[in-house]
């Protein structure tokens, strides 16, 4: 992590920081895959330590990391178009009364789920031990 300075979010007196990492290399069907953990992310820290605003750009150079990926677990592995998304996430109103409502059942949709397992390499390296 590294303090980029003071900043601000909405009028809120901010210290700027970019936490940046490598990409995680896991065991997928006995094989290694690399995956890239989100990253760099810039966030917003106010002077109580309370994230004000988090910022990450995603960027997908035509599906060579996902195809990949999706190749091992069945899916398709055409090429994607290249694309990049940035997503923010903005904090405020602390300590403001919530209420949370459930939506009625009628308006919630249940739909399939998918679920991905791997396994992180052993200390030597090897995937698969």
């Amino acid at each position: 992590m590294q303090a980029l300075g003071p900043g601000g979010v909405d009028g809120v007196p901010s210290t700027k920081y970019l936490i940046t990492d490598a990409p995680i290399a896991v065991c997928a069907h006995g094989r290694t895959v690399s995956l890239p953990l989100i990253s760099p992310t810039t966030i917003w820290v106010d002077h109580q330590g309370r994230l004000v605003q988090a910022r990450v750009a995603t960027h997908d150079a035509g599906g060579r990391v996902h195809a990949g990926v999706l190749k091992l677990i069945g899916g398709s592995s055409s090429r994607a178009t290249p694309s990049t998304t940035v997503t923010t996430l903005t904090f405020s109103d602390f300590g403001a009364p919530v209420h949370v409502a459930a939506p009625a059942t009628s308006g919630v949709e249940h739909g399939g789920s998918v679920s991905i397992a791997f396994r992180a390499k052993s200390a030597n390296g090897a995937c698969g031990a």
